[in-house]
């Protein structure tokens, strides 16, 4: 759940060409449909689907669309949070979990579940009840267990 498998080159053409631009802006692959139906004119058919429209990052009208991602393999145990600079990694049980800076270290080699721990946790916050039908969860870093909270992105 590195870089080379999340962070993908995505490149949208609006009728007319209008607005090209390139964006920072977090966007995942649910937001694909609903920003399509949108750009048709029956975005008020995308109120029970899991994305949420980026065409105003798409016009020029907003910067971000998504404080941060969550993704990870269908029922897998493994799973991902990112935002703009950080990506937390939750591994299985025997498994330290994984922190790193993408803007210090965009290839993810130094994990830092250890020296950034409250990191850790505020990313950690985000995955709510959801991702945690197994008994409590702690961040397992190298040297130790620190306590999860929960929380939601929206």
């Amino acid at each position: 759940m590195h870089s080379e498998l999340l962070k993908l080159p995505f490149m949208v053409r609006l009728p007319g060409g209008a607005h090209a631009r390139r964006t920072k802006a977090i966007v995942q692959f649910h937001d694909v449909l609903p920003t399509l139906l949108e750009v048709l004119g029956l975005g008020n058919n995308a109120h029970s689907m899991h994305g949420k429209s980026f065409l105003s990052v798409l016009k020029d009208e907003a910067e971000e669309h998504r404080d941060a991602i969550i993704t990870g393999y269908y029922e897998g145990i493994d799973r991902c949070i990112r935002d703009d600079q950080w990506s937390y990694i939750q591994r299985p049980k025997d498994e330290p979990d994984e922190l790193y800076d993408l803007v210090k270290d965009p290839r993810e080699r130094h994990n830092l579940i250890d020296e950034e721990p409250e990191e850790a946790k505020r990313l950690s916050s985000m995955f709510g009840n959801y991702f945690r039908h197994a008994e409590g969860r702690w961040i397992k870093g190298i040297q130790g267990k620190y306590e999860m909270a929960s929380g939601s992105t929206e």
